[in-house]
């Protein structure tokens, strides 16, 4: 495991919780890397956890949760009606 990945927060509550809304909303496989919400949701825990912690690494880890999704060229999530 990489110093980055060690340092950043992720305690067992929060990824019980993470696993528990994951299988909720049905995000599996691939779908875990292409979702737009799952990416935002994730990409705010890191956030947070950055300005709780002052750990850089967190906003880095946000930005590529906040990333997910959108450069895949995957189609948008909502509806466009």
């Amino acid at each position: 495991m990489s110093q980055q990945k060690k340092n950043l927060a992720n305690p067992k509550p929060a990824r019980g919780f993470s696993n528990w809304l994951d299988k909720q909303m049905g995000w599996n496989g691939g779908y875990k890397e292409e979702s737009k919400a799952r990416g935002c949701v994730h990409g705010v825990w890191h956030t947070g956890a950055g300005i709780a912690t002052f750990n850089k690494h967190e906003f880095s880890r946000a930005a590529d949760q906040f990333s997910k999704g959108w450069s895949s060229g995957s189609q948008d999530e909502m509806s466009q009606d």
